[in-house]
Formats: C-alpha cells, structure tokens, sequence
C-alpha cells in the first residue's frame, strides 16, 4: 500500500522561511525609520508650540504692560504684576504661576535696549529651535507722561 501524500519539501520551507525573514527585517527597518521620523516631528511640534505659546505671552504683555522694567537679567512686566526670567529656559512668573518655556536661550544675557531708567524698549531673544536660530523681538513705546515718571524714580 503506497500512499502518497501531496506536501512541500524542505528545500521548499526552507526558501519560504528565509525570504520571509528579508521580508520582516525590511518591514523592522522600515517601522524604525517611521518611529524616528515620528519622534522627531513630534519634538519640532512641541519645541514650535513652546516657541508661540513664549511669543504670545511676550506679545500680550508688551501690549498691556504700563512700563517694562530690566533688573539683573529679568522683566518686569508692570501693570501685569508678570516677572521674565532668562536662564537657560525662559520663565515667566504671575502670581504663584510659573511657566517655563523649553527653549534653549543662545545668549547668557538677553539683548535689550534701555534708557536712562530701567526701561525697555526693546527685546531681542535668540532661542535654539532644534539646528535653526529663531528670533524673538519685541518693541515697546511709551508716552512721554511715563518715560519722565520713571526717569525720576530711577
């Protein structure tokens, strides 16, 4: 009684086997390439939410702000009772509110123009937003009602 069975070869299984293995190491790489591309278009979308979310808060409160002051590496916002610190990562402090901005500041000082007094009438920051430098300027003009009150008090 010869029976016979219809089924693959070793060499068949074999071949399968092996070009499957090529076919998942190239879908493993190509998943790697996806997952860093990934991870690095989420980092530039954080660091660039950071970047507007610091430039709206500056915008906003050189727009209301009666005066702005600089003292020791800091702004003071009056009339919005708002404190910017420059370190290494930007923080503006409201109250008991601390918002620290991730965005590595290039320059050790942030470049301002001032008076006489403690005024500022100009801010420009260098933040690093990932290989590319991103500039932050801002301008303040005051009447002249508040450029003598504090040139007298300062």
């Amino acid at each position: 009684m010869n029976i016979k069975f219809k089924a693959f070869t070793l060499v068949e299984i074999l071949v399968t086997m092996a070009i499957s293995a090529v076919v998942m190491a190239f879908s493993y790489q190509c998943l790697t390439y996806i997952n860093q591309y990934f991870n690095q278009t989420k980092n530039t979308q954080h660091m660039l939410s950071e970047c507007v979310r610091l430039q709206s808060f500056l915008y906003r409160d050189f727009d209301s702000a009666e005066a702005i002051l600089f003292e020791e590496n800091e702004l003071s916002i009056v009339g919005k009772k708002a404190i910017y610190q420059f370190g290494e990562f930007p923080v503006r402090i409201k109250g008991i509110v601390n918002d620290t901005f991730k965005l590595k500041v290039l320059n050790d000082r942030t470049v301002v123009g001032l008076y006489d007094s403690n005024l500022v009438h100009h801010l420009h920051l260098e933040c690093m937003l990932l290989k590319d430098t991103l500039v932050l300027e801002f301008n303040k003009t005051y009447t002249s009602k508040i450029k003598m009150a504090y040139e007298k008090s300062h």
